[in-house]
């Protein structure tokens, strides 16, 4: 008896400490959100412009049945996303003339821990169908992963540190399981109580963003269900990303980094030092200049 009474509290006392907010999390809580220095443009004068768009998806399922992972439905979407952000997407896809097909060798999701992962292995091609041939054909993989932040000072405050220890998946929302409770969202195109596990789970809004600390690490909302989905959608655009720098080195693409409008003398220092690697960038409309002279204030974007 009393050597379960130790188990017990060994337990216990792991949880807790496991669960103790650390200082990077704390702190990465406070910070702003990030500066938009990933985002590309396409140079409107390359062939590529406006020609492309997503065609076979293979290697991943179209739903997920029981546990988060990355799937179709979550795929596709943010990966034609990020094209017509770009520039790159064709405005009719049956049109395009460049199909980029992906095929996925190998994939995972989250399932259990503070510190969920999610990545994609594959291989992508792009195909000209005027002249019916493959012009690009490189191998992808991306990992990107979320931690749940711990119980900070709030948590004590307001009598929701008990929350470390729920590690029912259906009745509870539990930070430390990817199979959450479904009476707070959506699944399109279903709705409501959804408390059987065989239900398709496409792309959930999270009640939560994620967030970057100072040495690199990604903290997420307290549901373990959310930070799942946040972290399949990361590497989704972590894919995709690294097909566009890849695809622009191989075919010489001109992408330029759209930089925040106001960002100081160091986003200055930033543009000087792009310009010395021989990079592009793009910045602009800005807010203030929008405000006083309408959408004709686009025309000033500094390339």
């Amino acid at each position: 008896m009393a050597l379960k009474v130790y188990l017990g509290a060994l337990v216990a006392a792991t949880l807790l400490v496991a669960g103790c907010a650390s200082r990077h999390s704390v702190a990465a809580h406070q910070q702003p959100e990030p500066l938009a220095v990933q985002a590309f443009e396409a140079d409107p004068a390359s062939p590529y412009a406006g020609q492309m768009a997503l065609g076979a998806v293979t290697g991943i399922s179209e739903f997920s049945w029981f546990l988060p992972e990355p799937n179709r439905r979550v795929f596709r979407p943010r990966f034609e996303a990020a094209l017509a952000a770009s520039g790159l997407s064709a405005p009719d896809r049956d049109q395009a003339r460049y199909v980029i097909n992906v095929h996925f060798s190998d994939s995972g999701g989250p399932v259990i821990g503070s510190h969920l992962d999610a990545f994609l292995v594959g291989q992508v091609e792009v195909v000209d169908r005027l002249h019916g041939r493959i012009i690009f054909a490189e191998p992808i993989q991306a990992h990107r992963h979320a931690r749940w932040p711990g119980l900070t000072e709030r948590d004590w405050a307001t009598n929701r540190w008990f929350e470390v220890f729920n590690i029912l998946p259906f009745f509870f929302d539990s930070p430390w399981l990817t199979v959450g409770p479904r009476f707070y969202t959506t699944y399109p195109p279903f709705a409501g109580p959804e408390w059987a596990p065989l239900v398709p789970i496409t792309t959930r809004r999270s009640d939560g963003r994620l967030i970057y600390a100072d040495n690199g690490q990604v903290f997420g909302p307290r549901s373990g269900a959310s930070r799942a989905w946040q972290v399949n959608a990361a590497v989704t655009d972590a894919v995709s990303a690294a097909f566009i720098r890849g695809f622009a080195r191989s075919t010489g693409l001109v992408i330029s980094r759209v930089l925040p409008c106001d960002g100081g003398d160091e986003i200055e220092t930033y543009k000087i030092d792009l310009m010395r690697r021989g990079e592009s960038f793009v910045t602009g409309p800005c807010p203030a200049l929008l405000a006083v002279q309408g959408a004709g204030a686009r025309s000033l974007a500094r390339r």
